[in-house]
């Protein structure tokens, strides 16, 4: 599995404060631009959503957060390039009425999509530890690296699609896709650059700012500490004794066969 160049935007999140712009009532102006949730919001806070990004006002600041690639494409299964990123913030700033190039980015992700031959399950056995984060796999189909600033992702990106729509059924002619996604919140963020401490939404449409975010992606992907694709391979050094062999060809063929429940049945049929 190889990093293809098309790592690009997904989710950001940008945050206006009152000390960016004084004077303004966040809470009054934003409703009139915004589809309101009724049910969460009230006179200090008000919640709603314009398109797929979701919006929330307080009387401190406004923070404003969602797919760059959905909200171009519909999907980010197409990236996103450095001019659709640029007219995507002017539209929704022009919607909200509000200079989001100026708004602090508390969260930006990159990602791409990998076409493979297998589940992509499959591959997270390779996929081995990454040091100072946590490794975890969630429900079989998504793995996790984690640390405070910074979150790894590699999922089912076509099992992901059809749980969000239903009638989704490989439309793009193919089955197999792994996500891999690189989510960085505020303090990752400003780690990026030296020359860019304090990143705003106008740091997004800077290409010193998106190669700085598609390095990290690439140098973390590569930094994964890999398991061998074939689990005989391995130094004489790491077997002690014929045991240890034999443990290894009942690892090998436990990835591939329920090996214990086709035992029981086999005897089970015996018996009968």
């Amino acid at each position: 599995m190889e990093i293809e160049n098309i790592l690009s935007y997904d989710t950001i999140k940008l945050v206006l404060t009152k000390h960016q712009i004084p004077g303004i009532d966040f809470t009054s102006h934003i409703k009139q631009y915004i589809e309101v949730d009724q049910a969460h919001s009230n006179d200090e806070r008000v919640r709603g959503t314009i398109r797929n990004f979701s919006v929330i006002a307080t009387q401190k600041c406004i923070r404003v957060e969602g797919s760059v690639a959905k909200f171009v494409h519909g999907n980010n299964f197409r990236g996103v390039t450095l001019s659709e990123m640029e007219q995507a913030l002017q539209t929704l700033s022009s919607i909200l009425h509000l200079p989001l190039d100026q708004a602090i980015l508390s969260r930006v992700d990159i990602g791409c999509n990998l076409k493979v031959d297998h589940f992509p399950e499959l591959y997270f056995d390779y996929l081995g530890t990454l040091p100072k984060f946590s490794r975890r796999v969630y429900a079989d189909s998504s793995l996790y690296y984690e640390n405070r600033t910074c979150t790894m992702v590699f999922y089912d990106k076509v099992k992901e699609e059809v749980m969000r729509n239903p009638l989704f059924s490989g439309g793009w002619g193919f089955e197999n896709v792994i996500r891999y996604e690189v989510r960085l919140v505020r303090a990752g963020v400003r780690s990026l650059l030296k020359s860019e401490p304090h990143p705003t939404g106008a740091s997004l449409c800077n290409p010193t700012f998106y190669q700085a975010l598609y390095a990290n992606a690439a140098d973390l992907y590569a930094s994964i500490v890999k398991i061998n694709s074939n689990p005989l391979s391995f130094l004489f050094e790491d077997v002690g004794n014929a045991t240890d062999f034999l443990d290894r060809c009942v690892c090998y063929a436990n990835r591939h066969i329920d090996l214990e429940g086709e035992l029981k049945r086999r005897f089970r049929n015996r018996e009968q």
